[in-house]
């Protein structure tokens, strides 16, 4: 597993990132698998990093299948 640093989350404000852990939660987490997310500012850097380390989420700049 991956474990990025929060600058990682950061420096990737206003670009996609993809979910590499499949989790099968919800239709909002099928979608960010799918299609990935943009990362809207800080603030959100934050709460992607936090998820990252309390859920083991992988991101990546690519979809990898």
């Amino acid at each position: 597993m991956i474990i990025h640093r929060l600058r990682w989350f950061k420096n990737r404000i206003g670009k996609r990132v993809y979910r590499l852990t499949k989790t099968n939660c919800c239709p909002t987490c099928d979608r960010v698998e799918k299609e990935g997310l943009i990362i809207g500012d800080k603030t959100h850097a934050n709460y992607l990093f936090d998820c990252q380390n309390s859920m083991n989420l992988e991101y990546s700049d690519k979809l990898i299948k």
